[in-house]
């Protein structure tokens, strides 16, 4: 779950689940028809390929 927000959706590449507000995040969180385990790995993969060290520490280096 990711608060909606124009930075949150660019660094989940569109593919969390968003909230707008308290309320909607407790709908979101009570709402059973909500497959996480899709979400889940493609957060992990986000995850894994944009924000490890590695790859942040190559960025860097590619600016300099």
């Amino acid at each position: 779950f990711a608060f909606d927000c124009v930075y949150n959706r660019e660094s989940t590449e569109n593919r969390a689940v968003y909230f707008s507000s308290a309320d909607d995040l407790v709908e979101k969180l009570n709402d059973s028809s909500i497959d996480l385990a899709p979400n889940a790995s493609a957060m992990s993969e986000i995850a894994n390929r944009r924000y490890r060290w590695e790859t942040i520490a190559r960025q860097y280096e590619s600016l300099y």
